[in-house]
């Protein structure tokens, strides 16, 4: 009997169950993250995000990206975050 493995039927419905967890858990955080990817700011939101005025981001607008929705602007966090990480200064001690 090489290579076969008995399992009470009790543990196995418990490691079944268990890796079934496991990848709910994985589906609902990459779910998570990719709405969060793709969540869309409007303007003033931008700003707040940001934490920069609005003229600031009228100006750096080219730069960061968006979509323009009717007259409003819109930007995905992506746009935001990749903006932020390309500007961030350092600081020296």
């Amino acid at each position: 009997m090489e290579g076969i493995v008995i399992i009470p039927s009790n543990k196995l419905r418990r490691i079944i169950r268990d890796e079934i967890e496991a990848a709910m858990q994985n589906k609902k955080t990459a779910s998570m993250d990719e709405q969060k990817k793709n969540k869309r700011f409007f303007l003033d939101e931008a700003s707040a995000y940001l934490r920069v005025a609005i003229p600031t981001i009228r100006l750096h607008r080219s730069k960061i990206g968006g979509t323009k929705i009717g007259k409003r602007w819109t930007f995905t966090q992506e746009e935001l975050d990749r903006f932020l990480e390309k500007h961030k200064t350092r600081v020296i001690d």
